[in-house]
Order: C-alpha cells, then sequence, then structure tokens
C-alpha cells in the first residue's frame, strides 16, 4: 500500500503527510509536494547523504548526527573501568575474609547472634562490593553509578572492620576510580 509522504529539505526525513512540519528539526512544510512510496515510515536515515533534500543543504548548515567515531569502544569503557574493577574485587573480597576472620577471633567474647548478624553484614557488605565490581566490567556505562554502591558499602563496611580495613581502602579507591574514570 502507497503512504503519502514529504521528504523534509533541511535534515532529509521522510515524513507522513499528516505533520504540518518536520517533528525531527521544525522546518514548516507549506509549499513542499507529497512524495509516494511503498516504504514504511522510518525518521532514521542509514545514509542521510544519498537523500537529494539534505544534499541541498549546504555542509555547514547541516545537522550534526552522532558518529560512531564519537563514541568510545566497548574495549576502550572496559579498559578505563579496569583498575577501578580490581582493585573493587579485591576490597570486596578482603572485606568478607577480614569479617570472618574477625568474628572467629570474637567467637568467645560475644554471644551466637551477635556473630551471626555481624558475619551477615560483613557478608553483605562484602557481596555488594564484589557485585558491584563485576558490573563494572559488565556494563561499564553505568560505572559511574556502580561506583557509587561500591563508595557507600566500602565505607558501610568500616563498621565491621572493613576487611582489616584493607578492604574497605581498596573498595573506596576503586569506586572513586570508577566514578571519575568510567565511561
Amino acid at each position: 500500500m502507497f503512504k503519502r509522504t514529504k521528504i523534509c529539505p533541511r535534515c532529509g526525513f521522510e515524513v507522513s503527510t499528516r505533520y504540518g512540519s518536520c517533528p525531527a528539526c521544525g522546518v514548516p512544510f507549506d509549499d513542499i509536494s507529497p512524495v509516494f512510496s511503498n516504504e514504511a515510515f522510518n525518521p532514521y536515515v542509514s545514509n542521510i547523504d544519498d537523500v537529494p533534500a539534505y544534499q541541498s543543504i549546504p555542509i555547514h548548515a547541516r545537522p550534526q548526527l552522532p558518529s560512531d567515531e564519537m563514541k568510545p569502544s566497548r574495549s576502550e569503557s572496559l579498559g578505563r573501568s579496569l583498575g577501578a574493577f580490581v582493585l573493587s574485587l579485591l576490597g570486596g573480597i578482603f572485606i568478607i575474609l577480614g569479617g570472618i576472620a574477625i568474628s572467629m577471633a570474637l567467637q568467645s567474647e560475644y554471644s551466637q547472634y551477635v556473630m551471626v548478624i555481624f558475619l551477615g553484614l560483613v557478608v553483605a557488605f562484602g557481596l555488594i562490593v564484589t557485585i558491584g565490581a563485576l558490573m563494572l566490567i559488565v556494563k561499564p556505562k553505568r560505572s559511574k553509578f556502580w561506583g557509587v554502591i561500591i563508595i557507600i558499602f566500602s565505607g558501610l563496611a568500616i563498621v565491621t572492620g572493613g576487611g582489616l580495613l584493607i578492604g574497605s581502602t581498596m573498595g573506596i579507591i576503586g569506586g572513586v576510580i570508577a566514578l571519575f574514570r568510567g565511561g
């Protein structure tokens, strides 16, 4: 079935005739005659330079389209997050192991219920920091978010000894690196 469309003279998008102006760039369609097309309406053009209306616009006046060269590749994002990943992962592991060591040393001084709560907090904080570190690699574009999570839970782990403070320190440094250098 044929659809009545117009080609925007400014950006080259194919637009349905029911619009009075281009939804992409806002140019009014007062004197543009409709074109018949059997293709479905697609506001995204794979190669905009092939659109004749776009070619008539001077190069300096053409809208800037995002190019793939401007976006960091996955390996570049991964490289930026690698140091944060290693420090945060080691921090999470140290938090868990240090908390277990502290709970074993203090086992005779406190009741069993206190030690279960303490150990539960240690494992929870350490696992959250470790999962945050893994998410830096899995989702490098969300590294700022995971950096904040790592900083918060590494800081909270200080209450439980923080992996003899080494784990919390490594986690906080890894989180700060992810926050400021992440993708």
